[in-house]
């Protein structure tokens, strides 16, 4: 009897009301479970940072941004930074704790780093899970630009520091990339390149020798300038290239540069032809020269300081559906019969290598994962004819933009941009790519966002025409709503 006796009075501890004295009050039912936690964004500032209230309530929306599109929970890790330590562009405290599941350090801080790309803001992880996944990172907010700050910009920070644009080539969801630090060729040099000449129809000219045609590439009219030939001899040049295998689709922009080393004071235009058979640098003549495609004119950009830039990215696009054998460079007919002129440029032989040659690619830079692929498509890109989803790569131009950001010309307005306002929105696109990535989304919650009807056509490289019609202006961007867009992170 001892036993069910203690087992009634541990009951009637329990139920109090169902046992002794009825008059005390009821005992509440224990609260039913909760759901069990999401995905939790932690935001620190670093000391010396004091954001008021209306700051944080930035960073707060943004945060619960970024947590109603990521919702899985990811496994706690250990952070051991026994010492204060580098977090991208600010000094984190030193740690030891478990986290869950991404702590963002927050700092307002001068951007100087380098101090021409006048940054308003940097966002990235700095310490990384097994997975590549993200358990610390931060966010650099220029100083002087504190009066830009708004949820939008702290939104595509985050997005930084949750590891868009950041672990895509260790995770390989990035191809050709167009930073050299992820490996994208720098300028590549000719392996092969000889003038011809009409009057000397059975020489060969490719090597250096001591002769003005084995020195210099030259198309044009003689004029009394190159040989003892008579001045109608007619010259023009080849030149063949051979594409990096890191190039796997046509560049979204391909430039041939090439460096004057005389010319007549009258000089005309010069015309790419694509040449269809084989030749040889110490073999081709006049007589032997290969067949070539119609002549086109290509887009002379500059020939400023005896540089002569053209614009040859559908000529290096042929490549990839026929034979790579070059091109030749020739006067262009149609105007050489008004005017008489020539052009002398330096061959792949010359002792600077400043001076040769150089055919610089923009390669067509894409995110490859396929459900921000599917997504891109599902918002319009089913039209798009270049590579998907297209990622910026003008590095020339914007070097700390390339890589880590969605093509503005084609996903404008997006919030993963690198220009952007308080317009921006978070596409089901972006939300995608960090499924891609490996994690737990809703791509519900997605802002609405239907692709411009520029994706109709192949896009230039970059946006940056689009916005200030230069190809350079400035750092500092005027988006549609008036606020200073961002560069880069």
């Amino acid at each position: 009897m001892i036993a069910p006796l203690f087992r009634a009075a541990l009951l009637c501890t329990l139920l109090v009301a169902s046992c002794g004295d009825d008059s005390g009050p009821p005992t509440e039912p224990p609260e039913p479970p909760g759901p069990p936690p999401g995905f939790q964004i932690e935001i620190r500032y670093v000391d010396g940072t004091e954001p008021t209230e209306e700051q944080r309530g930035y960073f707060d929306a943004a945060v619960e941004r970024w947590e109603q599109a990521i919702v899985g929970d990811l496994p706690e890790v250990r952070v051991n930074q026994p010492t204060p330590f580098t977090c991208q562009k600010l000094t984190a405290p030193a740690m030891d704790e478990e986290i869950d599941d991404l702590v963002v350090f927050v700092e307002f801080g001068p951007l100087e780093d380098p101090p021409d790309q006048n940054y308003v803001a940097w966002g990235g992880p700095c310490v990384l899970r097994d997975n590549y996944l993200p358990a610390v990172g931060s966010i650099t907010i220029d100083i002087d630009d504190l009066h830009h700050l708004g949820t939008w910009l702290v939104i595509h920070e985050l997005g930084h520091a949750l590891g868009f644009g950041e672990v895509w080539l260790e995770l390989g969801l990035l191809t050709d990339p167009s930073h050299p630090d992820n490996g994208r060729p720098g300028p590549i040099e000719p392996i092969a390149d000889a003038t011809i000449s009409s009057h000397f129809s059975d020489q060969n000219f490719g090597l250096p020798d001591g002769l003005p045609l084995s020195e210099n590439l030259v198309a044009g009219e003689n004029l009394g300038m190159w040989t003892d030939g008579p001045d109608d001899e007619v010259l023009s040049f080849l030149l063949r290239f051979e594409l990096p295998p890191v190039i796997t689709v046509p560049p979204a922009q391909a430039t041939l540069v090439i460096h004057a080393s005389a010319s007549t004071e009258e000089q005309g235009p010069v015309s790419v032809r694509q040449v269809l058979s084989g030749w040889t640098e110490t073999g081709v003549t006049w007589e032997t020269m290969p067949d070539g495609a119609s002549s086109s004119q290509g887009e002379v950009l500059n020939s400023d300081l005896g540089t002569l830039s053209i614009r040859v990215t559908q000529e290096v696009a042929a490549w990839f559906s026929t034979e790579n054998y070059g091109w030749s460079l020739e006067p262009n007919t149609r105007v050489l019969d008004s005017i008489d002129y020539n052009a002398g440029f330096h061959t792949r032989h010359a002792t600077n290598p400043e001076l040769r040659p150089k055919l610089i690619l923009e390669p067509d830079t894409r995110f490859v994962g396929t459900t921000a692929i599917s997504a891109f498509d599902d918002i319009g890109g089913d039209v798009y004819e270049g590579a998907k989803v297209p990622v910026e790569s003008n590095y020339r131009e914007r070097a700390g933009s390339v890589d880590g950001h969605w093509r503005a010309i084609v996903l404008r307005r997006e919030i993963m941009a690198p220009s952007g306002n308080s317009e921006s929105v978070l596409s089901v696109v972006t939300i995608a790519s960090m499924q891609d990535m490996g994690y737990e989304v809703d791509r519900s919650v997605a802002d609405p966002y239907t692709l411009p009807t520029l994706v109709s056509m192949q896009p230039p490289v970059s946006d940056t025409e689009l916005i200030d019609g230069t190809g350079a202006g400035p750092k500092y961007r005027v988006g549609t709503a008036g606020q200073l867009s961002i560069i880069r992170r």
